[in-house]
């Protein structure tokens, strides 16, 4: 029904706003699903029979305790590489833990110029239980290498 006192390009101003929000709440609602379906994805994995998880204790994993660093003068490629394999990860395996592709670890253990988004050195920090500032380190000196 037409609201007699509003001319109709008004109306039509106004559909175009409702069409264009109701396009960004599917693109959100999208987004959405996308990370609920990340989080379920290494929720599974973290959960699943015969993948090993991370050991908790630094020393276990050639961390020494008060505070230094584990990574020595590794770059971030060395690093992740040989935290995974400490593990007995897969690239697969770390993937889901971080909630990224097996094809982005493979690059980050592989390409020294690759320099990983802030998120994702967070959840490769947390994954493989390193400090956040060893991983931060390793990127610094990967950075002056390459």
């Amino acid at each position: 029904m037409r609201d007699p006192d509003r001319p109709a390009e008004d109306l039509a101003a106004l559909r175009a706003q409702l069409v264009a929000q109701a396009a960004r709440i599917a693109h959100l609602e999208a987004a959405l699903a996308r990370e609920r379906r990340r989080t379920e994805a290494a929720e599974a994995a973290r959960d699943a029979p015969g993948v090993p998880s991370a050991p908790r204790n630094p020393a276990a994993t050639g961390g020494a305790a008060g505070g230094a660093s584990p990574a020595g003068d590794l770059s971030l490629a060395a690093l992740v590489r040989g935290a995974r394999r400490e593990r007995g990860w897969s690239q697969k395996a770390l993937a889901a833990r971080v909630g990224c592709t097996p094809k982005t670890i493979w690059r980050l253990e592989h390409n020294p110029r690759l320099r990983p988004h802030v998120r994702i050195r967070n959840r490769l920090a947390a994954a493989l239980d390193l400090p956040l500032d060893t991983v931060r380190e390793a990127v610094r000196r990967q950075r002056r290498a390459g």
